[in-house]
């Protein structure tokens, strides 16, 4: 529960309070009435202007109480037929919130005064004013209330009601909505979705990157909304990062490492994250600030901007993969091969495809569809929208076509793993093939499959210029 601005509150209980606190109330004879005004908003709906209720009772203090339940029934209709029809306690305080501000622009609820309810004063009471009072006397009513009469504190979903109050009233007078920024989407919850997003992509390995910064930064901020975190954040975190060790992330259990153990587990080895490294963490956050700002969640400049760090050309150029040239070609598919054939035909396809090893592993030979007469590979699951295309089957590849079936997957027993761990499966047996063949070189690895076939692409294209 949180504690009530006060200085938001006086005024409006030094009115209630001089004025006896009598609204809703009416008496005919020696009976109590309740008396409500029916917004305006929702009186075509609700079919009358005026509720009137008897409360059955001649004393004030029993009337006091049943007016208090009537007027919590009668906006929890209020908000039945403005479709909010979940019980304020079950609702998330964000909702509450967008909920009431949404309501009461709509509605307008200080413009307009609710009529035939006065105070005795004769000071008429808007809308406004009216869910104020109420809410207050909720809170005071659940938690108790001081000297003065002010409730001693609020739930989170009545302090979410009445921040989307003040709010309103801010709007309507041309300033900012002061309260907005606390609920918004947290950072773990602007992960959730924005990865659930990402997955439905199939880029399974960088989903998983993005989760590891993106939890990292969570909890490192206390998941403060997104829309409140600085380029101060971002800064203060990447300082940390750069102290780590590159082997965390390598063990299974720093997944289940809260930050601060692995801070003491992996800081102060001697050992550094590479630039390269650290501004791949730094694009994890960019994209989710790009999600979270397509969907409306955030504005403004993204904190990432200016924390990139400069690579240089020497090391940018160490770090990028080199293609294999046909001698090389020869030396690696000569003499023996891998027992499991699997590696040998993925490698193929990587050769003569360009694909990405990720694209071939799930490929299911329903993926492969002819137009015209012309076989191809249909990539619907890649890591960018460009990379969604038709991939022709070549020559050399024919091999396939000839054993093709109609569905399911063109390697089963890669097929059985989840997309990234069949993918780290090939990774690792190519690796120690290659090896057993004399490369040692880090720059050759199942990439540059890809690089080798985009080279050769680029110089038949050239030679026929």
């Amino acid at each position: 529960m949180g504690y009530v601005p006060w200085t938001c509150t006086i005024n409006l209980y030094h009115r209630t309070n001089m004025t006896g606190g009598f609204h809703y109330l009416k008496k005919r004879g020696h009976t109590w009435f309740f008396q409500r005004a029916v917004p305006k908003d929702l009186r075509e709906k609700l079919g009358k202007e005026q509720i009137v209720e008897t409360l059955e009772t001649r004393d004030l203090t029993v009337a006091m109480s049943r007016r208090t339940e009537r007027a919590a029934y009668w906006e929890a209709v209020f908000k039945s037929l403005r479709g909010s029809l979940k019980p304020t306690s079950d609702v998330d305080a964000r909702e509450v919130y967008k909920d009431t501000l949404e309501c009461s622009l709509s509605a307008d609820i200080e413009a307009r005064s609710v009529e035939s309810v006065e105070t005795s004063a004769d000071e008429p009471l808007t809308e406004f004013d009216i869910q104020q009072d109420l809410l207050l006397d909720q809170a005071a009513t659940q938690f108790g209330q001081d000297e003065q009469g002010h409730p001693l504190a609020m739930s989170p979903q009545q302090q979410a009601k009445w921040d989307g109050l003040q709010d309103y009233r801010r709007i309507k007078r041309n300033m900012p909505a002061s309260n907005a920024s606390k609920y918004g989407l947290t950072i773990s919850e602007a992960t959730d979705r924005y990865l659930s997003r990402a997955a439905q992509k199939g880029d399974a390995q960088t989903v998983r990157q993005h989760r590891t910064t993106l939890q990292r930064l969570s909890e490192f901020v206390s998941d403060k909304p997104l829309k409140t975190l600085t380029r101060s954040d971002v800064g203060r975190f990447m300082g940390i990062l750069e102290t780590l060790d590159p082997a965390w992330g390598k063990s299974p259990r720093d997944s289940s490492r809260t930050f601060g153990e692995i801070r003491r587990r992996y800081s102060g080895t001697g050992r550094q994250l590479s630039d390269i490294t650290l501004n791949r963490h730094l694009g994890a956050i960019r994209a989710l600030w790009r999600w979270a700002t397509t969907v409306g969640e955030v504005e403004g400049d993204c904190p990432t901007e200016g924390l990139e760090r400069k690579i240089s050309k020497k090391t940018a150029q160490e770090r990028t993969y080199s293609a294999f040239d046909l001698g090389e070609i020869h030396q690696l598919f000569s003499g023996h091969l891998p027992q499991n054939h699997d590696v040998v035909e993925i490698c193929m396809v990587g050769l003569f495809s360009g694909m990405r090893l990720g694209e071939i592993c799930a490929l299911r030979w329903e993926d492969i569809r002819d137009d015209e007469g012309v076989a191809f590979f249909d990539v619907d699951r890649a890591k960018s929208i460009a990379g969604v295309r038709r991939v022709p089957v070549h020559s050399y590849l024919t091999w396939l076509l000839d054993r093709r079936k109609d569905a399911g997957p063109i390697w089963p027993r890669l097929a059985e793993r989840e997309q990234d761990k069949a993918s780290k499966a090939v990774t690792k047996a190519f690796g120690h093939f290659k090896k057993s063949k004399g490369f040692s070189s880090r720059k050759k690895v199942f990439h540059s499959f890809r690089k080798t076939f985009i080279t050769s692409l680029a110089g038949s294209v050239a030679q026929s210029a």
